[in-house]
């Protein structure tokens, strides 16, 4: 309820409770639940501003560059090898 998301194949939207972020990129992440993911993390961000501003350019900066070893970690090589730290059966069937 604090917080939404919308977002078409090039680019998502966050509207908050007293901000919005138009065209952004999405996350480097791979997964179906990263958008929503990123989009909590503004929200915090927006409960945050006044002690901790950050501004357009860092979030984006920040979804580009965004990593995370052994969630969804895509292996070079033959066989394609995935590895991910899911770590409850939620995520598991997610993974799956």
């Amino acid at each position: 309820r604090d917080f939404n998301y919308n977002g078409d194949k090039q680019q998502w939207n966050y509207g908050g409770r007293s901000q919005r972020r138009n065209s952004l990129g999405y996350p480097s992440l791979r997964g179906a639940n990263q958008l929503l993911n990123a989009a909590a993390v503004l929200a915090a961000l927006e409960s945050l501003k006044d002690v901790l501003p950050v501004g357009a350019q860092e979030v984006r900066t920040g979804l580009v560059m965004v990593d995370l070893p052994g969630r969804f970690q895509v292996m070079p090589g033959r066989p394609v090898v995935v590895l991910d730290v899911a770590h409850n059966p939620h995520a598991a069937a997610t993974l799956a």
